[in-house]
């Protein structure tokens, strides 16, 4: 018998040998090792405020769900089917996470203490004030009502932000404004009070709600735009800060949240607390404003707060001596008016300029209509009375009432924020209007 010596056998390797036609073969096997089973499992691999990247190992597909990060970590939607790899998922609010599900096993990617945690790509440590006036470098400027920045536009999406701000700053705008639609009494239609918008009567909204249009302020601040913000809509004294006044507060303070989260720059954003105040008048105003505004200003020391009178905030409630004037740090006094035929106009500028050069004051015609109830629906006639008023006004940075949609709209179309500009021959020429007084009423340090 031939002596045969087999050195590094393979480790689970059989030997067997026989003779055949007069030699002794040996044969060597090892069975095939099964594959290893992939162990569920999810890793981040990067992101941006917006999309997760996320290594994803699994035996087979994963249910997935974007999920948000304050309690009760409610989902967005229903989970997805997905396959294990590298996945690129898109969340709505920079905070939500990613659930993974399988077998009975779940993972969160990052955590949903790390989510919360998260700030914004321009996010970090407190802004530093303002560089110079933000106030100082208002000039002409454009509402965007309620819910239309993110409804009808996108703003929140940086290519639509993008054009939006590049064709407003192409006819001399310098600022915008935008509100939240909320009211916590509701708003009164058809004999009864209705939700404002998705949030019901007697409630406030959620951060995420109100992130919505957040979200459109930061992307246009972060493109030079200077945004006027206020909180809430339209309120009253006795039901929305009486009745259901403990929402209010509760909501700033969430508002506030999200400007920290999104660092806005204290050089393009100014903040206010409500829209409009409902009809009564200033002596009934005045201590709500001021406790709104000593609670913004211990929330935001740094950034330009703004405030008006009673009426919705009517530009003869700010003329009227009974008008209080928070007296700790200077802020932009907003007034609102709708055209009518027999205003006098150059009355109207030179009492407003007289007032703030007594009281070392500043204004906004935060709202001004080129419309009234007189003139009803003939936009024909908005052009006459943006001729008629401008030359006056132009010391009050005019933001002008508003790209919309329905009878009030200054703009184009639905989902087309550009201004009427002639060109059907039957739609009047905002554009060149807004344009010509908006260079006239562009601060110097921008000519």
């Amino acid at each position: 018998m031939p002596k045969i010596t087999i050195s590094e056998l393979p480790e689970g390797s059989t030997v067997e040998g026989s003779w055949e036609d007069g030699n002794y073969v040996v044969s060597i096997t090892k069975e095939e090792e099964p594959p290893p089973v992939q162990q569920f499992g999810a890793t981040l691999v990067d992101r941006t405020d917006y999309v997760l990247t996320i290594a994803l190992t699994a035996p087979g597909p994963v249910q997935m769900i974007v999920v948000q990060s304050s309690p009760p970590y409610a989902w967005r939607g229903e989970p997805t089917t997905v396959n294990p790899g590298q996945l690129d998922v898109s969340i709505t609010h920079y905070t939500d996470f990613v659930k993974f599900m399988y077998d009975g096993q779940s993972i969160d990617v990052p955590t949903a203490e790390d989510a919360a945690n998260y700030k914004p790509s321009n996010g970090g440590p407190t802004p530093e004030p303002p560089t110079d006036d933000v106030i100082s470098r208002m000039g002409f400027g454009v509402n965007v009502e309620r819910g239309r920045p993110w409804v009808n536009f996108g703003l929140g999406e940086p290519g639509n932000a993008e054009n939006f701000v590049n064709y407003f700053t192409s006819l001399g705008a310098t600022h915008t404004r935008l509100f939240y639609p909320w009211r916590p009494g509701g708003g009164w239609w058809d004999g009864e009070f209705r939700p404002m918008l998705d949030t019901p009567v007697g409630e406030r909204p959620t951060k995420d709600q109100i992130d919505r249009l957040m979200k459109c302020a930061y992307e246009l601040t972060k493109r030079g735009l200077i945004v006027h913000y206020d909180c809430c809509d339209v309120m009253s004294p006795d039901r929305d800060c009486g009745e259901f006044g403990h929402l209010v507060e509760p909501h700033l303070r969430t508002t506030v949240e999200l400007v920290r989260d999104y660092g806005m720059d204290p050089n393009y954003f100014i903040i206010g607390a409500i829209n409009e105040h409902e009809a009564s008048d200033n002596p009934t105003w005045n201590p709500i404003r001021m406790q709104q505004l000593d609670l913004l200003d211990s929330l935001l020391p740094e950034y330009t707060l703004a405030t008006g009178g009673a009426n919705w905030k009517d530009s003869a409630f700010f003329l009227q001596d009974d008008y209080q004037v928070w007296g700790k740090r200077p802020v932009l006094h907003d007034y609102h008016n709708y055209h009518a035929s027999w205003w006098d106009f150059e009355g109207l500028g030179r009492a407003l300029r007289e007032k703030h050069a007594r009281l070392g004051t500043q204004g906004t015609f935060g709202e001004l209509g080129p419309g009234s109830g007189d003139q009803g629906q003939q936009f024909q006639l908005w052009v006459e009375t943006m001729e008629a008023s401008y030359p006056h006004l132009l010391t009050e940075r005019v933001t002008i009432w508003a790209v919309t949609d329905g009878s009030w709209s200054m703009n184009r179309g639905w989902s087309d924020f550009r201004f009427w500009d002639g060109s059907q021959g039957w739609d009047p020429q905002v554009e060149q209007t807004f344009k010509k007084y908006a260079e006239q009423a562009k601060p110097s340090a921008a000519r």
